[in-house]
């Protein structure tokens, strides 16, 4: 294990046991209290989690890699849920407005992270995964018609096709309908 110090801001110094436990735990304290926590509590928390994965050495081994990249996924989900439940449950245009913006960067990460772990996964959890990105599509398609951003529709619907599940294509084209897609001749 990598014991040497990561520097952080100007005069934090953090190694890889202190990147463990805060982690672990802010991880372990979000998942145990999603459901209780006003989603914006949980987000913070889940955040400060991505935060901490991504401090930790490039060179950290295949098996910590493979585990973090995993924690990582599960974090990217549960931040966009809970945006998802923030964007729909404002009353501000423009706040609203951001926690889309934000949804889309989160899964947009969890993507990325699943197409390079999805050959390498068991078949269950990459179904489990798989089920998790149909969710998160689902919300990236809601998020994206709020947003009008027109043009990356298509792009959602194509990274769809990997689900291989009907029910998203239903609720995306509910969105599309719903949000007054501008039609061709528009």
């Amino acid at each position: 294990m990598c014991r040497a110090p990561i520097t952080l801001g100007r005069s934090s110094e953090w190694d890889v046991r202190e990147l463990d436990w805060f982690s672990k735990h802010s991880y372990n304290l979000t998942m145990r209290n999603v459901s209780v926590w006003h989603p914006q509590h949980a987000l913070r928390t889940i955040i400060c989690c991505i935060f901490f994965i991504d401090q930790y050495p490039v060179d950290i081994g295949e098996q910590v890699s493979d585990d973090l990249s995993l924690r990582k996924m599960f974090c990217e989900y549960t931040a966009g849920t809970c945006l998802v439940n923030l964007a729909r449950g404002e009353d501000n245009i423009e706040q609203q407005l951001q926690y889309y913006l934000q949804l889309r960067k989160h899964v947009l990460a969890f993507d990325e992270l699943l197409q390079g772990k999805l050959k390498k996964l068991p078949e269950n959890a990459s179904t489990d995964l798989l089920k998790k990105l149909e969710s998160l599509m689902a919300y990236d398609c809601e998020a994206a018609c709020h947003l009008k951003a027109w043009e990356g529709i298509g792009e959602i619907v194509l990274k769809a096709k990997i689900c291989k599940s009907m029910p998203l294509y239903l609720v995306m084209a509910d969105c599309i309908l719903s949000c007054r897609a501008p039609t061709p001749s528009e």
